[in-house]
């Protein structure tokens, strides 16, 4: 189970996007702090560009050390498809030994 508030800060076309998540395991475990962040210049009508860093501390009470941290670091674009479709699209390269080398992510959003 995951709480993942999410704040979200605009400018003209900058976005800035926080993420303070805390996963909460259903088995054993303690809460992990995985937070994340976000920021995003629209270059187009229907294009944004940006960057994503995931982060995973480890749990509260028994954090990892720095090289047990995993951290992520992606480049994405956005577009808009229609007014209803966008599509997300993401490339990821780790920055610690405790991360994924290489990750991607594709995202179809539909509106309602």
């Amino acid at each position: 189970m995951t709480l993942r508030p999410i704040i979200d800060l605009r400018t003209g076309r900058w976005q800035l996007i926080l993420n303070p998540a805390v996963e909460m395991p259903l088995g054993r475990g303690g809460a992990i702090f995985a937070p994340a962040v976000r920021g995003v210049r629209q270059v187009s009508d229907i294009v944004w560009l940006g960057l994503e860093h995931y982060m995973d501390f480890g749990r509260f009470d028994r954090p990892e050390a720095p090289r047990g941290q995993a951290h992520q670091l992606f480049v994405t674009t956005d577009v808009k498809l229609t007014n209803r479709f966008a599509l997300h699209v993401g490339l990821g390269h780790g920055l610690t030994h405790a991360s994924d080398r290489w990750a991607g992510k594709v995202i179809l959003s539909v509106d309602f």
